[in-house]
């Protein structure tokens, strides 16, 4: 639950950027589906999937050097 400041924060940002005034509750809702979005995307890559990123990383550093 994000605190009354954090959702009048986050209206002023959405207005600024997009020209549209949210009301509180759309505000509250969209501020909470943005940061369910930025939870999966700035999560910590899995230790099992490191060896193969970093295999894929090393093919496509050969293609393009």
């Amino acid at each position: 639950m994000l605190s009354p400041n954090s959702i009048d924060k986050f209206k002023a940002l959405y207005e600024r950027e997009f020209g549209v005034e949210l009301t509180t509750e759309e505000a509250a809702a969209q501020a909470a589906l943005f940061l369910s979005g930025a939870r999966v995307v700035l999560q910590p890559m899995p230790k099992r999937m490191e060896g193969r990123y970093m295999e894929k990383l090393a093919e496509q550093e050969s293609y393009g050097a």
